[in-house]
Protein backbone atom coordinates (compact mmCIF):
# COMPACT_ATOMS: atom_id res chain seq x y z
CA UNK A 1 0.00 0.00 0.00
CA UNK A 2 1.17 3.43 -0.79
CA UNK A 3 1.29 6.20 1.82
CA UNK A 4 -1.66 7.91 0.12
CA UNK A 5 -3.79 4.79 0.35
CA UNK A 6 -2.89 4.41 4.04
CA UNK A 7 -3.97 8.04 4.64
CA UNK A 8 -7.21 7.35 2.80
CA UNK A 9 -7.95 4.24 4.93
CA UNK A 10 -7.03 6.15 8.10
CA UNK A 11 -9.52 8.92 7.19
CA UNK A 12 -12.24 6.31 6.69
CA UNK A 13 -11.44 4.46 9.94
CA UNK A 14 -11.04 7.59 12.10
CA UNK A 15 -14.80 8.35 12.47
CA UNK A 16 -15.49 4.72 13.39
CA UNK A 17 -12.80 4.78 16.09
CA UNK A 18 -14.12 8.10 17.41
CA UNK A 19 -17.65 6.67 17.55
CA UNK A 20 -16.38 3.63 19.47
CA UNK A 21 -14.52 5.89 21.90
CA UNK A 22 -17.69 7.91 22.53
CA UNK A 23 -19.69 4.71 23.10
CA UNK A 24 -17.04 3.36 25.46
CA UNK A 25 -17.14 6.58 27.49
CA UNK A 26 -20.94 6.40 27.67
CA UNK A 27 -20.78 2.76 28.79
CA UNK A 28 -18.19 3.66 31.43
CA UNK A 29 -20.40 6.48 32.75
CA UNK A 30 -23.42 4.20 32.78
CA UNK A 31 -21.42 1.48 34.53
CA UNK A 32 -20.14 3.96 37.10
CA UNK A 33 -23.69 5.06 37.83
CA UNK A 34 -24.82 1.47 38.10
CA UNK A 35 -21.99 0.58 40.47
CA UNK A 36 -22.69 3.68 42.56
CA UNK A 37 -26.38 2.75 42.78
CA UNK A 38 -25.81 -0.91 43.53
CA UNK A 39 -22.89 -0.70 45.98
CA UNK A 40 -25.01 -0.17 49.14
CA UNK A 41 -27.34 -3.01 48.14
CA UNK A 42 -24.42 -5.33 47.44
CA UNK A 43 -22.88 -4.44 50.80
CA UNK A 44 -26.15 -5.27 52.57
CA UNK A 45 -26.41 -8.57 50.72
CA UNK A 46 -22.82 -9.52 51.59
CA UNK A 47 -23.50 -8.77 55.27
CA UNK A 48 -26.76 -10.73 55.18
CA UNK A 49 -24.99 -13.65 53.52
CA UNK A 50 -22.28 -13.52 56.20
CA UNK A 51 -24.90 -13.75 58.92
CA UNK A 52 -26.81 -16.51 57.12
CA UNK A 53 -23.73 -18.62 56.39
CA UNK A 54 -22.63 -18.22 60.00
CA UNK A 55 -26.05 -19.43 61.16
CA UNK A 56 -25.84 -22.44 58.84
CA UNK A 57 -22.36 -23.32 60.13
CA UNK A 58 -23.63 -22.94 63.72
CA UNK A 59 -26.45 -25.37 62.98
CA UNK A 60 -23.96 -27.84 61.47
CA UNK A 61 -21.82 -27.46 64.61
CA UNK A 62 -24.81 -28.14 66.85
CA UNK A 63 -25.72 -31.19 64.76
CA UNK A 64 -22.14 -32.49 65.09
CA UNK A 65 -22.26 -32.00 68.87
CA UNK A 66 -25.58 -33.83 69.16
CA UNK A 67 -24.48 -36.65 66.85
CA UNK A 68 -21.20 -37.07 68.75
CA UNK A 69 -23.02 -37.12 72.08
CA UNK A 70 -25.71 -39.55 70.91
CA UNK A 71 -23.08 -41.80 69.29
CA UNK A 72 -21.00 -41.96 72.46
CA UNK A 73 -24.10 -42.65 74.58
CA UNK A 74 -25.16 -45.41 72.20
CA UNK A 75 -21.73 -47.02 72.38
CA UNK A 76 -21.66 -46.59 76.18
CA UNK A 77 -25.02 -48.35 76.53
CA UNK A 78 -23.89 -51.11 74.17
CA UNK A 79 -20.68 -51.55 76.16
CA UNK A 80 -22.65 -51.71 79.42
CA UNK A 81 -25.01 -54.36 78.01
CA UNK A 82 -22.04 -56.40 76.84
CA UNK A 83 -20.43 -56.10 80.28
CA UNK A 84 -23.66 -57.25 81.95
CA UNK A 85 -23.93 -60.17 79.52
CA UNK A 86 -20.33 -61.15 80.23
CA UNK A 87 -21.03 -61.13 84.00
CA UNK A 88 -24.14 -63.29 83.52
CA UNK A 89 -22.16 -65.78 81.46
CA UNK A 90 -19.46 -65.94 84.15
CA UNK A 91 -22.16 -66.61 86.77
CA UNK A 92 -23.58 -69.42 84.60
CA UNK A 93 -20.16 -70.97 84.17
CA UNK A 94 -19.73 -69.91 80.59
CA UNK A 95 -16.69 -67.78 79.95
CA UNK A 96 -16.53 -65.84 76.72
CA UNK A 97 -14.04 -63.04 76.35
CA UNK A 98 -15.34 -59.81 74.93
CA UNK A 99 -12.15 -57.85 75.59
CA UNK A 100 -11.69 -57.05 71.89
CA UNK A 101 -15.16 -55.58 71.73
CA UNK A 102 -14.58 -53.60 74.93
CA UNK A 103 -11.60 -51.87 73.36
CA UNK A 104 -13.61 -51.24 70.18
CA UNK A 105 -16.40 -49.70 72.24
CA UNK A 106 -13.88 -47.57 74.10
CA UNK A 107 -12.57 -46.36 70.76
CA UNK A 108 -16.13 -45.43 69.73
CA UNK A 109 -16.62 -43.46 72.93
CA UNK A 110 -13.31 -41.67 72.41
CA UNK A 111 -14.23 -40.78 68.83
CA UNK A 112 -17.65 -39.53 69.88
CA UNK A 113 -16.68 -37.54 72.93
CA UNK A 114 -13.17 -36.41 72.17
CA UNK A 115 -13.24 -35.93 68.40
CA UNK A 116 -16.72 -35.21 67.04
CA UNK A 117 -17.96 -33.06 69.94
CA UNK A 118 -14.86 -30.78 70.06
CA UNK A 119 -14.93 -30.33 66.27
CA UNK A 120 -18.62 -29.43 66.43
CA UNK A 121 -17.94 -27.02 69.30
CA UNK A 122 -15.10 -25.32 67.40
CA UNK A 123 -17.24 -25.04 64.30
CA UNK A 124 -20.10 -23.56 66.31
CA UNK A 125 -18.01 -20.92 68.06
CA UNK A 126 -16.06 -19.95 64.92
CA UNK A 127 -19.36 -19.43 63.11
CA UNK A 128 -20.76 -17.55 66.09
CA UNK A 129 -17.83 -15.13 66.00
CA UNK A 130 -18.26 -14.57 62.25
CA UNK A 131 -21.98 -13.92 62.65
CA UNK A 132 -21.47 -11.53 65.56
CA UNK A 133 -18.79 -9.69 63.58
CA UNK A 134 -21.18 -9.26 60.62
CA UNK A 135 -23.88 -7.95 62.97
CA UNK A 136 -21.84 -5.70 65.24
CA UNK A 137 -19.11 -4.33 62.95
CA UNK A 138 -20.38 -4.70 59.39
CA UNK A 139 -17.77 -2.36 57.85
CA UNK A 140 -14.89 -4.40 59.22
CA UNK A 141 -16.66 -7.56 58.04
CA UNK A 142 -16.97 -6.07 54.53
CA UNK A 143 -13.31 -5.03 54.48
CA UNK A 144 -12.23 -8.53 55.52
CA UNK A 145 -14.55 -10.04 52.93
CA UNK A 146 -13.10 -7.82 50.20
CA UNK A 147 -9.54 -8.72 51.19
CA UNK A 148 -10.40 -12.40 50.78
CA UNK A 149 -11.67 -11.64 47.26
CA UNK A 150 -8.47 -9.82 46.34
CA UNK A 151 -6.17 -12.63 47.48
Amino acid sequence: MSPEQIKEVAKQVEPIIQQWAVELLEWAKTGKGFVTEQAPLIAQEVIRWGITSAAIRMIIGIIAIVVGWKFSLFIERKRQRMHDREEREIENGQRNSYSDLHSLHTLGIIIGRFLIIPIGTLLFFAALLDGVKALVVPRIYLIEYLTTLVK
